[in-house]
C-alpha cells in the first residue's frame, strides 16, 4: 500500500457562499468550511497523475475528522466522509457536505467550534487509495487556527436581525438598543437610569416609591400614597387615611357615605360625621 502524505495549501475556517446572489442577506450563515490541500504519495508524486507525471483527475474516497487533541480517538468531535476528484494533487473541498462515517459524531460543524475547549480543534484526513481498501490517516494532525479578522467576532460592536438591519450598537461606555427589548428579568441597580418617560409604560405595576412627591394632571389612582397607607389630595404630607385640602365634589347630590369617623372642614370651621 502506498504512503501519503499532505501539505496544506489553505485552510479556511469561514463560511462559503455556495448560493447565487439574492436580493435579501440569509439571516444564518451555511454550516460549510472551505478546505483545500495538496497530496501526494512516499515518493513525492500528486495524486490525480498518470505514471509519467501529467494530470490525470482521480477520484478518491476521503473522511475528514476533526478531533479536540492531536493525537489519539478519545477527543473526536465531528467527521464526515466525500469522493473528491484530486487533480495533480490538488483537492477542494466544503466541508458540511458529505455522509455520516458510520456512528460517528455529525452535528453542524458550527457546533464543533464552541463550548469548553473549541480553542483546541485539529483537522484529520485520512485517504482510501484503492476501491475496497483501508483508509489511511495523513500525520500530523492539522490544527485549526483563526483569520485575523476573526478575532473582531470576539468584540461585536453591533447586532442585527436577520434582514441586516442593526437593532443593538456598542460604543465606549453605552449599549444602544434600536428595536424593542424582550426579557424575563432585568437585574441592576437602576442607580443611573434616565429619560424614560412613564407615558410608555402601557402595561405591569409600578412600585409606590417610583411615584413623584407632587401628582398633577387627569389620573385615576388606586392603592396607598403614604408610606402609611394614607392618601392625600392637595397636601404632600396627609395627616388622616383620607386628607383632603380643599372643595370637593361629589356625583350625587347631598351624598355623603362615611365609615368611621370623617371630619369635614377646617378648624374652627369643622363638622365630625360618625357612621352608624
Amino acid at each position: 500500500m502506498k504512503t501519503i502524505r499532505l501539505i496544506l495549501i489553505s485552510a479556511a475556517l469561514c463560511a462559503a457562499v455556495v448560493a447565487p446572489l439574492q436580493l435579501h442577506a440569509v439571516g444564518n450563515p451555511p454550516e460549510l468550511i472551505a478546505y483545500q490541500g495538496y497530496l501526494v504519495d512516499a515518493n513525492a508524486n500528486p495524486l490525480g497523475t498518470d505514471a509519467e507525471g501529467n494530470p490525470l483527475p482521480a477520484n478518491y474516497d476521503v473522511i475528514f475528522r476533526i478531533y479536540g487533541a492531536p493525537l489519539g480517538d478519545n477527543h473526536l468531535q465531528w467527521s464526515e466522509q466525500q469522493t473528491l476528484t484530486i487533480d495533480n494533487g490538488y483537492f477542494s473541498v466544503l466541508l458540511g457536505e458529505g455522509a455520516e462515517v458510520g456512528s460517528e459524531p455529525n452535528p453542524s460543524i458550527s457546533q464543533v467550534f464552541t463550548g469548553h475547549g473549541a480553542d483546541e480543534r485539529f483537522m484529520s484526513v485520512s485517504v482510501r487509495l484503492q476501491a475496497g481498501g483501508d483508509f489511511s490517516e495523513i500525520l500530523p494532525r492539522i490544527r485549526l487556527l483563526s483569520s485575523p479578522y476573526a478575532f473582531l467576532a470576539t468584540q461585536a460592536r453591533s447586532v442585527v436581525n436577520p434582514e441586516g438591519v442593526e437593532i443593538l450598537a456598542a460604543d465606549i461606555d453605552s449599549v444602544t438598543v434600536l428595536g424593542r427589548l424582550h426579557a424575563q428579568e432585568i437585574v441592576a441597580s437602576g442607580g443611573a437610569l434616565s429619560d424614560i418617560n412613564a407615558d410608555n409604560i402601557t402595561s405591569g405595576t409600578l412600585h409606590t416609591a417610583r411615584l413623584p412627591a407632587t401628582i398633577s394632571g387627569n389620573r385615576t389612582f388606586t392603592g396607598t400614597l403614604s408610606s402609611q397607607g394614607w392618601v392625600g389630595i392637595g397636601t404632600a404630607t396627609p395627616g388622616a387615611p383620607l386628607d383632603v385640602r380643599g372643595f370637593s365634589n361629589s356625583s350625587r347630590t347631598h351624598s355623603f357615605f362615611a365609615y368611621g369617623s370623617t371630619r369635614m372642614g377646617s378648624w374652627p370651621y369643622y363638622a365630625t360625621v360618625n357612621a352608624h
